[in-house]
């Protein structure tokens, strides 16, 4: 990943790590911690200002597809293209949470402001929704044929 000074178009600092190409990138609400989701079933969460890789998680049995942070906290949520999706602690990299969207290979996912709820979306063109606190499904939103 490159940082770039969107006013002069410089690059500040380079961010390597994955050992394939990078799907999302996330911000931390602190301005300095980034996480990027890789195609190498892994997620990498940085420091922006020393480049230091903070933490890697791993277990995804298929590329890491869509990351965010979980707003005011070291959490950050991030699916897979296996339909799993990990809740991990970013201070340690340990998973906390998982959510289990039936083998979809989900393409993004996303928090409501508060953080409460988890909505994600795969190839399958179901929108699955979830209580972030104990991974209950609040509802699977299908489309009509």
């Amino acid at each position: 990943m490159r940082l770039t000074d969107v006013a002069t178009g410089r690059v500040t600092r380079t961010l390597e790590g994955h050992a394939h190409h990078a799907l999302s990138v996330a911000w931390q609400d602190d301005g300095r911690t980034v996480a990027s989701a890789g195609a190498d079933q892994s997620v990498k969460i940085r420091n922006s200002e020393t480049g230091e890789t903070l933490q890697t998680i791993t277990g995804f049995p298929q590329e890491a597809t869509s990351i965010k942070f979980v707003p005011s906290t070291n959490q950050v949520i991030a699916s897979s293209g296996s339909g799993q999706v990990k809740l991990a602690d970013t201070s340690n990299g340990k998973v906390i949470r998982n959510f289990d969207a039936a083998k979809d290979f989900l393409f993004s996912i996303a928090l409501t402001p508060d953080g409460k709820t988890l909505v994600a979306g795969g190839e399958s063109g179901i929108v699955r929704i979830w209580k972030l606190a104990d991974a209950a499904v609040i509802a699977e939103l299908k489309s009509e044929k």
